[in-house]
């Protein structure tokens, strides 16, 4: 994706292994080379640290923690988003491309 507009996903609450595994999605959100294997793994962690830390935590805590995440995750959720049309654009340029070389062969 590359794009400098990603923030980051740890907060002040964040616990140290769940703030390892965001900088790791935000590394991978900003590579050239972005693998949605490994960027769908570490969202799949990043979501069972998330409900642990919930189990876990009680009270105000509890609810901090929750208003938190709920923001971190709505921008998680535009920044997958935006990686999600960059491939969709890429799928119909390759598309197109594909049809202009079998057009130019018969």
């Amino acid at each position: 994706m590359n794009d400098k507009s990603i923030t980051s996903l740890t907060h002040s609450l964040t616990p140290t292994f769940l703030r390892l595994i965001n900088d790791k999605i935000n590394a991978e959100l900003q590579s050239q080379n972005s693998n949605t294997e490994s960027l769908y793994f570490l969202m799949v962690l990043r979501h069972k640290l998330i409900i642990r830390e919930i189990n876990r935590l009680s009270g105000k805590q509890r609810k901090s923690f929750v208003t938190l995440e709920m923001e971190k995750n709505k921008r998680l959720e535009l920044d997958i988003s935006k990686l999600h049309q960059e491939a969709k654009s890429q799928v119909i340029k390759l598309k197109r491309a594909d049809n202009a070389i079998k057009r130019y062969k018969k």
